[in-house]
């Protein structure tokens, strides 16, 4: 069905309407869309954080039985957003174990084992960096092994 060409209300160019409420040319109507968009905002300021607040754990209910049911998915969706969020997660992770030591004292008093063989499988496969690190640490703890060594003989 054609519609009858029509002046655009905001900048007054002709236009042709898809439907026949249509007031505003193609241009217009994005820029008129993000203006009336942005006083709903203003007008409805907080109105997202209750509604999250309000249903949040039936959101939480939804999302985790989606992963459940969408394992792959739910792997490609988390892979890439790690990727596109990687500077991010890395500040995050860092800035939690900073505000929670002693989480991290107590898992590795629980996983002692665990940590010794990855750290030893990790040794084992990268000997240049292990020199390397051992070398800084030589420089930076001056006396370390004499003083060990001195303790032993007595």
């Amino acid at each position: 069905m054609k519609f009858k060409s029509k002046l655009c209300s905001r900048c007054g160019k002709k236009f042709i309407p898809t439907n026949n409420a249509q007031k505003y040319c193609k241009k217009c109507r994005e820029i008129v869309q993000k203006q009336q968009n942005k006083r709903w905002r203003e007008a409805h300021r907080g109105y997202f954080k209750q509604r999250y607040k309000a249903h949040s754990e039936q959101v939480k209910q939804q999302s985790k039985r989606w992963g459940e049911t969408h394992p792959e998915q739910k792997k490609q969706w988390n892979k890439k957003w790690r990727e596109a969020h990687a500077g991010y997660t890395k500040q995050y992770i860092k800035k939690w174990y900073k505000a929670h030591p002693e989480y991290m004292k107590e898992w590795y008093k629980a996983h002692s084992e665990q940590v010794k063989q990855q750290n030893k499988r990790w040794g084992e496969t990268h000997p240049e960096q292990v020199k390397q690190y051992m070398k800084k640490w030589r420089e930076t703890h001056p006396g370390y092994f004499k003083h060990k060594s001195r303790q032993r003989s007595t």
